[in-house]
């Protein structure tokens, strides 16, 4: 597996279903990155800021930019091992 340039124009297929073969093209529009996170993070502070809103409901209403759970990540980790 190789990382891709995930840059605005860039395009790649994707596998969505290893069984049936379904094939999607996907068209990069817009990456975010560290610095859409850190917008997010800025949105999610402050209910005064344009995109909190949308930035609450794309994120959930629990959600915590301080909790990390190693054990957690490492199992979803190998779930995409297995899969990949």
């Amino acid at each position: 597996m190789s990382a891709l340039p995930l840059v605005k124009g860039t395009t790649f297929e994707y596998v969505y279903d290893f069984g049936d073969e379904w094939k999607l093209g996907v068209l990069v529009e817009k990456a975010g990155g560290v610095p859409g996170y850190e917008l997010l993070l800025e949105a999610l502070s402050d209910p005064k800021r344009p995109k909190h809103e949308e930035s609450r409901t794309w994120a959930e209403e629990d959600y915590d930019p301080e909790r990390f759970d190693l054990e957690e990540t490492n199992e979803q980790l190998k779930r995409i091992e297995v899969a990949g």
